[in-house]
């Protein structure tokens, strides 16, 4: 089982790194991820956590970053008071230099005394963690910055060391500041769900909490108000906004039977609705959900920085001892020289700005995406989808409406008319749910003179039942040829009836390919895009007329699912990056196999649960949105990266060459870190 739990006080994205491998070591535990930018662990479990764990987990955490604590979500609350009593001890720590500055003249033990009061007001929480960090030999940011401060004033420069510790301080209360909003403003997205709803009993409304909402459960849903869950109008109209949901703006009109989703605002008349789903479960709050779990499928960039911070500090702090005492054995300089210039190249060379920037870009493009309707279940979907070469499209309900209707029926037997074609089928078809079934039952909606009994269906291939016990079977080429029916001079549809062994007829349908899709492929080509497949269980002339409507040059037709695995998995073997999107359960191995599945956000709830990626409009119109987001997202990812090791190698350069003083690494530290963080931040995820 998965269980998460909150992190106070964890302000080290690299001992939240740390954390995660030390905390999965644990044998009760499977593995563990530590989500720096929400400040939250999910433990995957053998069995239900208990006290035991729990302190066990601690203990892990103390050996780690003393003063982070793990307590459950329910009991988390995050301390604003923090912030403003770290700015009373900025001021505070300033006063007191100034006092010390202003001191020299009159006693220089009075002066030394008060710098020390000013540094340890400032840094007080940063020199205690850093000296556990130096027992534990271990190097972190707090780490380098004691040392930093500590051999600053033992040179007696009071000045450079208090810079040092209160530049530091400064910097990451606004990189945490930027953090937070980055953060806050995703979480915004769980307004979208109200915290109350009129339960109507008996025909009395009473106000109710969301969450203690169940299934049949039936609400009253007010002009302006939001609907607490998914469920069915089963009286009055309205107009609703969609927006928060699937991104788009275009009003909904909704009567009774029409299908409603959690988060939609209610512009118009007051409606009843039919709960079917709990607010838990509802489409709302999956979304927040699914955002909240998105940190744990990381993308092969983080990955990658994970384990560039891990050399990466080692490395830098064997360079600074280098630095240190090979140019005073050389005779190249007074040793306190080369000293204070390993000082500046260990603080210049914190990697935080890598380490933060690039988790928190990519869950600021998990929850800005979700706001246009396009939810990503892992950042490690956003690198794939920036990749992509080739699209693989199912046919029916993705790039078609999904609605079919019978275009024509034939008769192969005189004394049967199209009317009992058609009323045959009907009641052969009568309690399936497959796409032509309902497209049947749809055109022979009078009352049907027949009556089928024992039914059988044969998966992708049709259905059998038994009329007036003459064995009726109807179903789709393959069906017949497998019980050895003689097709050759049978006109080709894409569904056939007979009566015993005689093929009295045949129907053929037709499915209106989406406005969109001939844009949205047309689009996908100037991403510079142009591997695209249908591949579809229809038949041949059927799918060929929709992927010429669309501009598709490939397709396959009348497969069956493990037909559209096999031929998928073939297709991607020669692409750098395969994308399925599709919407039924036949879809649901395909979507499981590509390199980033596509689910339709109104298809099978099992292709929802399979899918990588969401639409939550039910349209394909989202994907070039999709993949221009992704891309913006890994620009942004890749410039922090370049940005960051760019300057840091500069300052570096500086640092070993005596002309980058100790502050200007700090502000380099601090201030590239910032600006990584300002510029992940959901402001600049725009496609």
């Amino acid at each position: 089982m998965t269980v998460k739990y909150q992190l106070l006080n964890i302000d080290c994205a690299h001992c939240a790194q740390e954390i995660s491998e030390a905390i999965s070591n644990i044998s009760e535990i499977n593995s563990a991820h530590v989500d720096f930018v929400n400040k939250l662990i999910y433990i995957d479990t053998k069995t239900k956590p208990n006290t035991a764990l729990i302190n066990k987990m601690q203990d892990v955490i103390n050996s780690i970053e003393n003063g982070v604590k793990i307590i459950p979500i329910t009991d988390s609350k995050e301390k604003q008071k923090r912030f403003h009593k770290d700015l009373i001890f900025i001021f505070m720590s300033i006063a007191f230099f100034i006092l010390g500055i202003l001191s020299k003249p009159i006693n220089y033990y009075l002066q030394l005394l008060l710098f020390i009061l000013s540094i340890i007001l400032c840094g007080y929480d940063t020199f205690k963690k850093g000296i556990l960090s130096l027992f534990k030999f271990k190097l972190d940011e707090k780490s380098l910055m004691t040392i930093a401060a500590i051999a600053a004033f033992i040179i007696g420069d009071f000045t450079e060391g208090f810079f040092v510790i209160l530049l530091f301080k400064i910097g990451n209360l606004l990189e945490n500041l930027a953090v937070n909003r980055s953060r806050n403003s995703i979480k915004k997205l769980a307004s979208v769900v109200p915290d109350t709803a009129f339960l109507l009993t008996n025909g009395t409304e009473t106000k109710v909490s969301a969450n203690d909402l169940k299934i049949d459960d039936i609400i009253k849903v007010h002009p302006f108000d939001k609907i607490p869950a998914d469920g069915i109008v089963i009286d009055g109209t309205s107009s609703l906004n969609p927006c928060a949901i699937t991104g788009e703006s275009i009003p909904i009109d909704v009567s009774a039977g029409s299908k409603v989703l959690s988060g939609m605002i209610n512009n118009s008349g007051t409606i009843t609705v039919k709960v079917t789903a709990p607010a838990s479960e509802s489409a709302a709050g999956k979304i927040i959900k699914m955002i909240e779990e998105a940190s744990m499928q990381k993308a092969d960039t983080e990955n990658i920085i994970s384990r560039f911070a891990r050399i990466y500090t080692p490395i830098v702090v064997i360079l600074a001892v280098l630095l240190c005492i090979f140019p005073f054995i050389l005779s190249l300089g007074p040793f306190d020289l080369w000293f204070r210039r390993s000082l500046v190249f260990l603080v210049a060379s914190c990697p935080c700005a890598i380490v933060i920037s690039v988790p928190l870009a990519f869950y600021s493009g998990v929850g800005t995406s979700s706001k246009f309707g396009i939810l990503f279940k892992g950042s490690k979907y956003i690198e794939v989808l920036s990749h992509t070469d080739t699209i693989v499209f199912d046919k029916t309900a993705t790039l078609t409406t999904g609605v079919l209707s019978i275009s024509n029926i034939h008769s192969f037997d005189k004394n049967i008319s199209k009317e009992a074609i058609l009323n045959l089928a009907a009641a052969v078809e009568s309690y399936s749910n497959h796409p032509i079934a309902n497209a049947i039952k749809d055109a022979a909606s009078g009352e049907n003179p027949f009556v089928a009994t024992n039914f059988t269906e044969y998966a992708g291939f049709g259905v059998c039942a038994f009329i007036n016990n003459k064995k009726i079977l109807c179903g789709n080429k393959k069906l017949f040829l497998e019980n050895d029916y003689n097709m050759d001079t049978i006109v080709d549809c894409p569904l056939y009836i007979a009566i015993d062994k005689k093929i009295v007829g045949a129907m053929e349908f037709s499915d209106t390919v989406r406005d969109c899709a001939p844009n949205v492929i047309s689009d996908l080509k100037g991403l510079n895009i142009n591997d695209f497949i249908i591949l579809s269980g229809d038949s041949e002339n059927e799918v060929k007329k929709v992927a010429q409507t669309c501009g598709i040059d490939k397709f396959y037709s009348k497969l069956l699912p493990e037909d559209k695995l096999k031929i998928f998995n073939k297709i991607k073997e020669s692409s750098r990056a395969c994308v399925f999107i599709g919407d039924g359960i036949n879809d649901t191995p395909t979507l499981a196999a590509a390199d980033c599945g596509i689910a339709m956000g109104q298809g099978s709830v099992a292709a929802i649960e399979i899918g990588d990626v969401v639409f939550l409009n039910n349209n394909i119109d989202k994907l070039p949105a999709s993949i221009k987001l992704s891309r913006k997202i890994m620009n942004i990812v890749k410039f922090n990266i370049g940005f960051a090791l760019v300057v840091k190698v500069i300052v570096l350069i500086l640092a070993a060459l005596g002309i980058a003083p100790m502050w200007s690494a700090v502000i380099v530290d601090t201030g590239v870190t910032l600006l990584a963080v300002l510029n992940s931040s959901p402001k600049f995820i725009r496609y």
